[in-house]
């Protein structure tokens, strides 16, 4: 990555994570973010999704190394219903030898930009019903990436953000999901904007990004924006 403390939102990220007490990391992949927040604010108590077998290999891994005991990791898929799904992981067939790959382009359903991925079940439950189980009593921050099924992800857990009204940093793949998110949301009292080199830039619509740094949208509450 070249320089991490400049990686995507990680800025802006570190600054709002000192004054939160909880944060959801959802389609988490090694934990970048995770441990981030660990380190940031000792704590906050920091909830960790990640069902990918490859990633999660060395999730456990990366707790252990960075001692985070703040971070409590969940190997499980949010979606709209609880159960069990079809989970697609991409391969690099270049390297057959190696147990545990690590792609970002997981998923609970196929997607055409995957040369080669492998199928496997994985759990899944909504953000509503862990909430409810979890007895979680505050919800400042979420992270979202689960490549394209946040529209499903919000869809359940839509009474835990009309109760906590969380902040939520979520890539946007493309036109689509973007509308699909906003008729979430459109009862909501929640202003959009794009992160762009560093800066949060208003927006009316979640259009997506042609360019990985152009995929970052910030949702936040009315009540919540003098936060940034």
């Amino acid at each position: 990555w070249e320089n991490p403390a400049e990686f995507e939102f990680t800025p802006l990220f570190t600054e709002y994570l000192k004054s939160v007490d909880s944060f959801f990391d959802i389609g988490s992949n090694l934990g970048f973010y995770s441990f981030l927040a660990a380190k940031v604010n000792p704590m906050a108590t920091i909830y960790t999704f990640e069902p990918s077998k490859g990633p999660w290999h060395y999730l456990e891994k990366n707790k252990i190394h960075n001692q985070a005991q703040n971070v409590n990791l969940f190997k499980l898929a949010l979606s709209d219903k609880i159960g069990e799904i079809t989970f697609f992981e991409e391969y690099n067939p270049k390297f057959p030898y190696l147990d545990y790959h690590l792609s970002g382009m997981s998923t609970t359903f196929g997607s055409a930009a995957m040369k080669k991925s492998v199928e496997y079940p994985v759990k899944t439950t909504t953000l509503d019903d862990f909430v409810e189980k979890q007895n979680i009593s505050s919800l400042d921050l979420i992270k979202i990436d689960t490549e394209g099924t946040e529209e499903a992800v919000f869809r359940g857990g839509l009474k835990s953000i009309e109760r906590f009204l969380p902040i939520i940093i979520c890539e946007i793949l493309n036109p689509q999901n973007g509308a699909e998110i906003m008729q979430v949301f459109q009862d909501l009292p929640y202003q959009y904007f794009q992160y762009i080199d560093g800066k949060l830039h208003p927006v009316t619509e979640l259009r997506g990004g042609d360019t990985e740094e152009t995929r970052n949208f910030f949702l936040i509450p009315t009540d919540k924006l003098g936060s940034f």
